[in-house]
């Protein structure tokens, strides 16, 4: 196996590993402020009363999804109402209209709200951390069968 083979055997498997850590540091990072946002945040009662479909282009223009972000109201504990488009969307819903959700808000800034929900407040980031894991793991094997190849394999 010729130097450059086994430069490419060792550049690959770092690069898998290096864009498995960015995930899973972004993945982090959203977690801990998801939670920080939680943790700040006052509860309060509200509907989903309808939702705001946007088209998620991709840079091809080829190829386009409908994502549904679920707009709710709630009532604060001042008495203000409040209507605001969740940041978070799924395909296919995973709320209904005219279903009764738990509001997080944060008090000062009232239209920072998200509705209470494992999978819309916390799934992207824990997507994120188990794809840098998973992504860490083939860098890993990759790696250790590349290894194993340019150690065994006699050069050619």
């Amino acid at each position: 196996m010729d130097s450059e083979s086994r430069r490419i055997f060792i550049i690959v498997p770092l690069g898998i590993a290096l864009g498995g850590l960015a995930f899973f540091i972004i993945g982090i990072i959203r977690l801990r402020s998801e939670r920080a946002f939680a943790r700040g945040a006052t509860q309060a009662a509200g509907v989903v009363v309808g939702f705001q479909r946007r088209r998620l282009r991709r840079s091809s223009n080829v190829h386009s999804s409908l994502l549904d972000f679920p707009v709710v109201r709630y009532i604060t504990q001042t008495g203000q109402q409040i209507e605001f488009e969740s940041p978070s969307a799924t395909q296919p819903r995973v709320v209904r209209e005219g279903q009764a959700v738990t509001v997080l808000y944060d008090p000062a800034a009232p239209q920072q709200a998200r509705i209470a929900s494992g999978c819309l407040q916390y799934g992207l980031p824990i997507f994120f951390i188990f794809f840098g894991l998973a992504m860490a793991l083939f860098a890993t094997l990759f790696g250790f069968f590349s290894w194993f190849l340019i150690t065994k394999l006699p050069a050619i």
